[in-house]
């Protein structure tokens, strides 16, 4: 009766344990096959066995057929569940099949289950191993020891993987898989010695159900972790720039110039309103920004020293360059540093600050020296402060610019900090006017404000048009005239967004009346004739437009159809699944990814998941060779065999709008990444947020 209660409860088991899996939360089920498949199994075993239990020894030819399928079900379904967890076992080392020992693992697994299977079927159809008797009592024949033996390379097949590669689960995977591996061990070997006590179909169940639990838990946790990492490096961000200490110096400065001398106390309050908001800015904004604006913030900072120390603190400025765009708190951060760690950590508490940039042919530097105390590289004096420190100022220029930052200190003489942004591609801009003199002048203008810039004229706003649309040569700003024969400048604006939405517009006429026109179209700038260097330096600078197109980053237009660009050119995949796979990615938002889920949706009606997954690393080898053509394959994330894509190193419509841009807004229409079924519900929710 023991027995046979120990089944009942194992069906029961089995039935919840399938309908948690497909009740389950969607977001985890990469892991419904193995463990849909896995409770088939055990629930045919406990089947099985509670069937022989009841049925043993009744007689009746019908009863002999049942005894006679049940235990062929009995040992075909034990040697399944070994086989089952074996592979998810091997899963849970490498998903992506990136080691080889684990894919020979993989093949030899499914070799010892073939044998196994084939065993069981020669002793089925000529007892070799067992028998049912006349009387419906199963017999074990000689060759009974053979079911033994045979399961024996899969348990050590098993032992090797978890010794061999177990560094690369979670502890409490391995002891889950241990225990499995010890329960099957004695209780295969306890039924084959004739103990006629089968827990082992129980115990299964509950480690199966543990299994369960902990792949919902740990892809929780990860989900959980990404978030609440997000949440707190901006958190850390925006504390690191609220410094008490500071502002209250600040404020006390204050408060004395306002009793001792007003007029200097208005200024203060300006460079004290100024630095906030360059604080606040900088926080809000995730693209690079020009330099001037970071100069201007940083500025404001050693103005509010300056009002402090006096002439202790001397800085000078030795600007040469400024046309580049560079990570938000970049500077500063570096120069609160050499007023704080350096001149004010001397004897005397005095010492120069010295600011500079330079242009060189593939690059722009800034240089920060200071003639403070100096210290050793490799014990940076500002690692347990609470402000953003040199790393993160690394990580941020090699991620959004891929510049860097070295820095060289000797003690007692002072420290020199190097920030280097390459070069990217020149802007590209069209000037548009149907006046052949005017769209001279207005070429001028645009050479003066920004030199690097790639201009092309266009006195026919049809030709523009077609170069733009049937080309693909999409400039990166457009300055047009209004009033022009055969396609005017609002009707141009409305062609050329629809086919190149990142496309900035800024109108150039000699009539104020369109103004009110030129916005509705969502013109981006509105400039009267004749047109000076500083107005246009003015427009694109409230644009946030950089003056030259970043080189380390794609361009990914998401809205319409999905379109890959580098250098102003397509980006090639070597199969439609490629692009498809890149475009799920992107969707995620740089949220790692399980094969599961990727495959769930790249290949929504396929049947066979081991299939799917082959394909998958087809696919992701593909897309790595892809991304590698233009050196953009750091921006593909590979952890632990999961996929992302690093959200910060590529420029995309989709998380531009995501991140409030009013132009990205404006830019999305109707229809996102259309060619995928998938997208809709993306598609929904960008409808539902506009």
């Amino acid at each position: 009766m023991l027995n046979e209660t120990l089944q009942i409860i194992s069906i029961v088991l089995c039935l919840v344990g399938i309908l948690q899996v497909l009740v389950g939360p969607k977001r985890w089920r990469g892991s419904v096959f193995f463990h849909i498949v896995f409770y088939i199994a055990l629930f045919n075993y406990a089947i099985s066995i509670l069937l022989g239990l009841i049925l043993e020894g009744h007689e009746g030819e019908l009863v002999h057929r049942v005894m006679f399928i049940s235990n062929f079900l009995e040992f075909i379904s034990g040697y399944s569940l070994t086989f089952f967890v074996i592979k998810w076992l091997l899963h849970c080392v490498d998903p992506m099949r990136e080691v080889k020992e684990i894919r020979v693992a993989n093949i030899l697994a499914l070799v010892l289950y073939v044998l196994q299977l084939l065993m069981v079927i020669v002793s089925q159809f000529t007892g070799l191993c067992y028998s049912i008797g006349n009387d419906n009592y199963l017999q074990f024949g000689e060759g009974f020891f053979l079911l033994v033996l045979m399961w024996v390379p899969s348990l050590l097949l098993a032992l090797y993987v978890l010794i061999r590669f177990g560094k690369r689960l979670p502890v409490r995977y391995i002891i889950s898989f241990s225990i499995f591996a010890v329960i099957s061990a004695t209780g295969v070997a306890a039924q084959f010695f004739l103990i006629d006590i089968y827990y082992i179909t129980i115990a299964s169940s509950v480690c199966a159900l543990v299994l369960y639990l902990l792949t919902v838990r740990d892809s929780s946790e990860m989900y959980l972790y990404k978030e609440r990492e997000s949440d707190r490096l901006k958190i850390d961000m925006m504390l690191s720039q609220i410094q008490p200490h500071f502002i209250f110096n600040s404020l006390t400065v204050i408060k004395h110039f306002c009793r001792y001398d007003p007029k200097l106390a208005e200024k203060a309050i300006l460079d004290f309103s100024r630095f906030l908001r360059g604080n606040m800015d900088s926080l809000n904004s995730r693209e690079p920004i020009y330099f001037n604006k970071e100069l201007e913030h940083t500025k404001a900072y050693l103005s509010l020293e300056k009002y402090r120390f006096g002439e202790d603190l001397d800085i000078l400025y030795d600007i040469q360059a400024t046309q580049f765009v560079l990570p938000p708190l970049t500077l500063q951060p570096i120069v609160e540093n050499a007023v704080r760690h350096g001149i004010r950590e001397t004897p005397d508490g005095k010492g120069t600050v010295t600011i500079m940039t330079r242009e060189y042919d593939d690059r722009n530097e800034i240089v920060v020296r200071d003639d403070g105390k100096g210290f050793e590289p490799q014990n940076y004096p500002d690692s347990d402060k609470p402000h953003i420190g040199i790393e993160n100022v690394r990580y941020r220029l090699k991620n959004m610019c891929n510049g860097t930052l070295t820095i060289d200190s000797v003690i007692g003489q002072g420290t020199v900090a190097v920030i280097s942004v390459p070069k990217g591609d020149k802007m590209l801009i069209y000037a548009i006017d149907d006046e052949k003199i005017q769209l001279l002048e207005l070429q001028d203008a645009i050479k003066n404000a920004l030199p690097e810039a790639n201009v092309q004229l266009f006195q026919n706003a049809n030709d523009a048009l077609r170069t733009i649309e049937n080309e693909g040569k999409r400039p990166d700003l457009v300055f047009s005239d209004i009033r022009m024969p055969g396609i005017d400048g609002l009707q141009l604006a409305v062609r050329i967004k629809t086919a190149s939405p990142d496309t900035k517009i800024i109108f150039v006429t000699g009539y104020s009346q369109y103004a009110m026109d030129a916005f509705r179209v969502h013109a981006n700038g509105y400039l009267m004739k004749p047109v000076r260097p500083e107005d246009i330096i003015e427009e694109v600078m409230n644009l946030q437009l950089p003056f030259s197109r970043l080189s380390n980053q794609l361009n990914v237009q998401c809205f319409g159809n999905l379109e890959v660009f580098w250098h102003e050119a397509p980006l090639e995949f070597k199969r439609r699944k490629t692009k498809e796979l890149f475009a799920y990615l992107i969707d995620q938002e740089g949220t790692l990814c399980s094969a599961e889920d990727i495959s769930a949706a790249l290949w929504e009606d396929e049947a066979d998941i081991r299939k799917a997954k082959h394909r998958l690393r087809n696919m992701v080898s593909d897309l790595r060779s892809s991304l590698k053509s233009v050196g953009q394959e750091a921006i593909l994330i590979r952890k632990s065999g999961l996929l992302a894509i690093k959200r910060d190193s590529v420029d995309c419509d989709y998380y531009r709008m995501l991140d409030g841009d009013m132009e990205a807004v404006n830019s999305f229409r109707v229809e996102y990444m259309k060619q995928f079924v998938w997208g809709q519900d993306t598609e929904a929710k960008l409808h539902f947020s506009k």
